[in-house]
């Protein structure tokens, strides 16, 4: 891993710079130059909503998602994403997975998965989840509207974090604010919400959710501390099993450790 991006999400700031953490002297001599402005290509705003395989979902209106950019952040190389036209969504989840079968003749295909977000004071029991997607491949958006088998909740649009994840085995999974990870299921088509564990909630004041060499990991925060689950039981399971990897100080963290906290953030 070369580095990372960091660009914060405050409700109360209208834009938050994009920075580029380099993961070691050696990883910054690899890349000529910064990479902080390789995602302003347009000349305006950026927001990063998700990354896979080192490349970047960006959009211009975080607020209202309708038209994306797939940025290569290395070669500063970027591409736009059809609009889709007919979307009732404005407010979204987003997940993103990039493939690239083929480095020598830098190809790649990727998926684009999002699904709306209440809009209500209160958080909402919903029966129903619309879904959107696109595929490289087809070059077009596809809607489903997904009836759940359990109803679940979602909370308020301006609480929710939903933070893409990432994605094993055709499965999106996103955490909302610290206490339900939801998870969509690309190749069978379904939705589901999980509930953590109480212990893996308490005693912490921010949470992250994270995939590394093909597993989940759920990383709980306090000013000092740093606590590690890893989710043992298969990605489709609705009977989670939660292992703790590790709990220690910041200033103890092995190199492993803080390249799985580097992989939770954009």
């Amino acid at each position: 891993m070369v580095g990372f991006f960091c660009q914060a999400r405050e409700f109360d700031k209208e834009y938050s710079e994009v920075r580029f953490f380099f993961s070691s002297r050696k990883s910054s001599e690899v890349i000529d130059g910064s990479l902080d402005e390789s995602v302003n290509f347009l000349g305006r705003r950026m927001y990063i909503v998700a990354s896979s395989n080192g490349f970047l979902l960006i959009v211009v209106d975080l607020e209202n998602q309708r038209a994306y950019y797939v940025c290569n952040p290395v070669t500063r190389q970027h591409l736009t994403v059809p609009v889709t036209r007919a979307s009732s969504i404005s407010r979204a989840a987003v997940g993103f997975l990039c493939k690239v079968d083929d480095p020598e003749k830098d190809v790649i295909y990727f998926t684009i998965v999002r699904y709306a977000l209440p809009w209500s004071d209160e958080p909402l029991i919903m029966s129903m989840v619309k879904i959107e997607s696109f595929s490289s491949e087809t070059n077009a958006w596809t809607t489903i509207n997904l009836k759940l088998d359990v109803p679940l909740r979602m909370w308020y649009v301006n609480r929710i974090q939903s933070k893409p994840v990432g994605v094993i085995d055709g499965v999106f999974c996103w955490i909302d604010h610290s206490e339900t990870i939801f998870y969509y299921d690309s190749v069978n088509r379904c939705f589901w919400d999980l509930e953590l564990p109480l212990e893996m909630m308490i005693g912490g004041d921010t949470w992250f959710l994270g995939i590394s060499d093909g597993a989940l990991y759920y990383a709980l925060c306090d000013k000092a501390e740093i606590t590690v689950w890893c989710l043992e039981s298969n990605i489709r399971s609705r009977d989670a099993v939660w292992v703790q990897e590790i709990c220690c100080e910041f200033n103890r963290c092995t190199p492993k450790l803080l390249s799985w906290f580097r992989s939770f953030w954009l």
